[in-house]
């Protein structure tokens, strides 16, 4: 039997996908940059009115209708250390997974969908009540945003039992 002979092969090329950072959802609140991994957001939307609920806790500040489901707003400002939201003629809206119902989070404006390069330290200014909800900042323009933690903000807005409408 003959041997090959050893002919050098040429590796095919290799398509590497580029390396896409994850995105946010940025959003202001109380002047200050705030921001949700997208895959806590299910849209953005612009609310023209908010219906007040008789008998809520202060967070909840309404319902609205979104595509024709009724979608309650919440005010997450004085929990991160700001004052209240001061409802504007056509609401920014934030709107969460939350299970089966939505939560909309009433914001000031929205940045829109940005790139979380790389993550660095929280600002130093931070209230506690924050610090707990924050997993972490980065960097948009040299300025840090901070990133919420989805599931812990939504916990911190959820009405407290004893809040609930109808429960003594």
């Amino acid at each position: 039997m003959t041997a090959l002979p050893a002919e050098p092969v040429a590796a095919a090329p290799v398509a590497v996908a580029p390396v896409v950072a994850p995105r946010a959802c940025v959003f202001r609140c109380g002047g200050t940059a705030y921001a949700l991994p997208v895959t806590m957001v299910r849209e953005v939307a612009m609310l023209p009115r908010l219906t007040p609920v008789p008998r809520m806790p202060p967070q909840i500040r309404g319902v609205a209708s979104l595509r024709g489901l009724l979608l309650p707003v919440v005010d997450p400002a004085p929990l991160l250390g700001h004052g209240p939201w001061v409802p504007l003629p056509v609401a920014p809206v934030v709107v969460l997974k939350d299970g089966a119902q939505d939560v909309g989070l009433a914001v000031e404006a929205i940045a829109g969908l940005l790139p979380m390069d790389a993550l660095c330290a929280l600002p130093p200014a931070l209230s506690p009540a924050v610090v707990h909800l924050a997993s972490g900042a980065f960097l948009v323009e040299g300025r840090p945003v901070v990133l919420l933690e989805g599931e812990r903000l939504l916990a911190a807005l959820r009405p407290a039992p004893a809040d609930a409408p109808g429960i003594a």
